[in-house]
């Protein structure tokens, strides 16, 4: 895929994390003070273990996500067996107990996942959110502020 932003070639996932970054600062500035959270994208809410630390992981995808995923495509940060197991077995789950199109899909919400998946979205939430911080702690050498000294000296 091939992108341009006025005139130049840039990195794709550049410009996307750069689109979602003025979506998410647009977000912030119609919302009250403190509630700069987005909703996800289906019908109800779900919690991760990491929601007091949401603006924080935010700051941190907003201007490292492209190095991760970029990291990954190249293999130079192999995705954990561990994770990729967790993920594979979460999606055969849901698939089994029929999570998925149960509301109709967009564009938001392409594989129409409604209120009966909610565990197993922050399921993956914590997956995800997981396996960047690790990215960001093995390969970046960069912790968040909330990580105990004995947590980074296990990296």
């Amino acid at each position: 895929m091939e992108t341009r932003f006025k005139g130049e070639e840039i990195d794709p996932i550049e410009f996307l994390t750069m689109i979602y970054g003025n979506i998410r600062g647009m977000e912030r500035k119609e919302k009250p003070f403190g509630s700069n959270v987005a909703a996800p994208p289906f019908d109800g809410e779900f919690r991760t273990k990491y929601d007091a630390h949401a603006d924080e992981i935010e700051d941190l995808l907003l201007r490292l996500f492209p190095c991760y995923l970029r990291d990954l495509e190249s293999g130079a940060y192999p995705l954990p067996g561990r994770v990729e197991t967790s993920l594979r077995n979460m999606l055969l789950m849901a698939s089994a107990r029929n999570y998925f199109f149960e509301v109709m899909p967009s564009i938001e919400n392409p594989l129409g996942l409604g209120r009966k998946s909610l565990p197993l979205a922050a399921k993956v939430q914590n997956l995800m959110i997981e396996d960047f911080l690790n990215y960001l702690a093995v390969v970046m050498g960069t912790f968040p502020s909330w990580w105990s000294e004995d947590v980074k000296k296990k990296y």
